[in-house]
């Protein structure tokens, strides 16, 4: 017995059939188009040229600077030499030690401050009562001297945006502001369950975070001048 398809049916199918070669031909070309594309370094890595997979590219090309990364091997292990200092507090090695063989404890060789704080067998608290948002900085608060902070660090943290994912797990953002200027780049992150358990810390936060006075007259010479002083 045969069937007939009506012309609906097989205009269908031609269209599937034309999105799915189209699709291919993407995928297939993705990987070559996107090897030309310079890649940015990362914290902790350094930029790579993808015509030379040599560090730092060309002369003329434009990388992505971090100055966690470090530029010299002398300046990235005064990162690392930093960051072992900040875990090395007393009251760091207590936190460390009040989560369990299972703690993360990742500082951040800038800041000074923690990059994770989390445990990978559990929560850092059980259930509480309150909002997220509250609970994320009621943990900060009670651990301020082991994240290297201060009551008035805590004070320029503002909710940026509070995330409700299909678990009930809400994810918060906190931006730093100093004398109305946002830090770039550093902040708070936590995330807090349905039920009010602290699963995670993250954000490098800055400690004693100071707005510098903007002089419009003064002269930058060089690119160099212009990062130390930004």
């Amino acid at each position: 017995m045969q069937i007939r398809h009506s012309r609906p049916v097989r205009r269908r199918t031609r269209l599937a059939v034309a999105a799915g070669t189209a699709l291919g031909l993407a995928i297939t070309a993705g990987p070559a188009a996107w090897a030309t594309q310079p890649r940015p370094a990362r914290a902790g890595h350094t930029a790579v040229d993808n015509a030379t997979g040599k560090a730092g590219g060309s002369r003329g090309d434009r990388q992505f600077y971090d100055a966690r990364t470090g530029d010299t091997p002398r300046a990235r292990q005064a990162l690392r030499d930093r960051a072992a200092a900040a875990a090395a507090r007393p009251a760091a090695k207590d936190l460390r030690r009040s989560l369990g063989n299972q703690a993360v404890l990742d500082m951040d060789g800038v800041t000074g401050t923690p990059r994770q704080v989390a445990r990978l067998d559990g929560f850092l608290t059980g259930p509480h009562r309150g909002t997220p948002v509250d609970i994320a900085l009621r943990y900060v608060s009670q651990h301020l001297v082991a994240f290297g902070l201060s009551q008035a660090d805590l004070a320029t943290l503002h909710l940026r945006q509070d995330y409700t994912d299909i678990a009930g797990i809400h994810h918060l953002s906190f931006v730093q502001t100093v004398d109305g200027t946002e830090v770039f780049g550093n902040g708070l992150k936590a995330h807090v369950t349905r039920d009010g358990a602290l699963i995670s810390v993250q954000g490098s936060p800055v400690a004693g975070a100071a707005a510098p006075a903007v002089n419009s007259r003064a002269a930058v010479r060089t690119a160099a001048e212009a990062i130390t002083r930004a």
